[in-house]
């Protein structure tokens, strides 16, 4: 090896060890080994140590991990891959930027990860309209959901339910599979499927408490929804958006156990009161929205407990809905 290499070489290991070792995956000496000789360096096992210890003496922290192996990897690094995971979403939420420069920043941040971190930063965020804000608790609830999701693993968490004007609001202990976290109307919202309740559900993260990620693996999304051409991306991109400039008010008439449903879907400016007493377990929701055909599919879908009240115009636009498929099936 030429002077110039043996001058490269402690650069090099530097290098591994910022973009390929983790406390998680550790880089061993061979692996430092493998990697030098791909750069036409050749190096011994001694002269390794050596380098070590140097960057030691400069005030890298390289902590060395027993196993079968003695692996490396630097604990001092300037960013966490939980700062780095914020600073990522933090991008990749923002609206106030081009999509061209979000996908720069987002690239630069990458480079200041390892590489099993890089792909645990990718799996987070797929869907995203605005910035939003999240207390440590709420950062803390995301980061286990996301870790979830990237195992394929089930998670368990108490959640708050929709809260109703008069009611105090309800909280429920329920064990779910995790798809899919987006951001939606300033709330990051995880999309997931629930035994004891029906279809895919829809659970703010600010409302989520007490989460564990269990050992099971999760049920396969399109079991839930009963269709074998399920896209999930596509449901995800499908969500209705309140903020549309064709907006109307729509109120509709729900049982109980629509109401999370009900605000999970159309968002938390969802206001839900008492409809008729509450002896008759009925509620009005209200909130706004736009008419579209995945409104008209949704109340169709779920017309055994959701009924819509108001506008008119979205009450003829369901009867001339019905009124269509009745007659193509009575012809």
């Amino acid at each position: 090896m030429n002077e110039n290499g043996r001058k490269l070489k402690i650069l090099y290991i530097l290098q591994l060890l910022y973009r390929h070792a983790d406390e998680k995956e550790p880089l061993s000496i061979e692996k430092i080994i493998a990697e030098l000789a791909k750069k036409g360096i050749t190096a011994e096992r001694k002269s390794i140590y050596s380098d070590i210890a140097a960057l030691r003496e400069f005030g890298v922290e390289i902590v060395a991990v027993k196993s079968k192996s003695v692996g490396y990897y630097i604990k001092n690094k300037v960013f966490s891959e939980s700062d780095l995971a914020a600073l990522w979403d933090s991008v990749h939420a923002t609206g106030f930027i081009s999509g061209k420069r979000c996908d720069e920043l987002k690239k630069k941040i990458e480079y200041l990860a390892s590489e099993r971190e890089k792909k645990q930063i990718r799996r987070r965020v797929y869907t995203v309209n605005r910035a939003f804000r999240q207390p440590e608790q709420y950062v803390e609830n995301l980061n286990t959901v996301h870790n979830a999701i990237a195992e394929k693993k089930q998670i368990s968490f108490v959640y708050e339910e929709g809260v109703t004007e008069g009611r105090k609001a309800k909280k429920t202990a329920y064990c779910a599979s995790p798809y899919i976290v987006i951001c939606r109307s300033g709330s990051m919202m995880l999309i997931a499927g629930c035994p004891e309740l029906e279809g895919l559900n829809h659970f703010y993260i600010d409302r989520i408490e007490s989460v564990s990620v269990l050992p099971d693996k999760i049920t396969d999304v399109r079991e839930f929804v009963g269709d074998m051409e399920f896209d999930l991306m596509c449901y995800s991109r499908g969500l209705f958006d309140s903020y549309s400039p064709d907006s109307v008010t729509v109120t509709l008439r729900i049982n109980e156990d629509m109401i999370n449903t009900v605000v999970g879907t159309f968002g938390k400016t969802v206001t839900v009161k008492p409809y008729g007493g509450i002896a008759s377990g009925l509620y009005s929701a209200t909130f706004d929205t736009e008419i579209s055909q995945e409104l008209l599919s949704w109340l169709f879908l779920n017309s055994a407990t959701v009924h819509a009240v108001a506008p008119q115009e979205l009450v003829n636009a369901l009867k001339d809905a019905a009124r269509d498929v009745y007659i193509k099936y009575c012809n």
